[in-house]
């Protein structure tokens, strides 16, 4: 007998994994603007940020390849959590 997740897992994780961008496209990218740094280098921040979801297709087979897909997901989600962290409370004067 196989396992099957909830449809309601994936939704869970797809939004783990998703609200980080959001986080770094409005509130960081605001409080950026609002402390005196420049349109063009927020929107690089932004950009830099989606840049992991557009090559998805490069890295996907790595995954595949090497660890189990719950090793992968808590590797990353710690190492997301981490940088989010840093990026919310480093200094914003420029």
């Amino acid at each position: 007998m196989t396992r099957r997740a909830p449809p309601l897992a994936f939704l869970f994780l797809h939004t783990c994994t998703a609200w980080p961008l959001g986080v770094v496209a409005l509130a960081m990218g605001s409080g950026l603007v609002r402390a005196g740094v420049p349109v063009h280098q927020v929107a690089t921040v932004i950009a830099a940020s989606s840049l992991p979801f557009s090559f998805e297709f490069v890295w996907a087979p790595m995954v595949d390849a090497s660890f189990t897909s719950r090793r992968w997901y808590i590797g990353g989600a710690t190492v997301m959590c981490a940088c989010l962290a840093a990026l919310l409370v480093a200094p914003w004067n420029y």
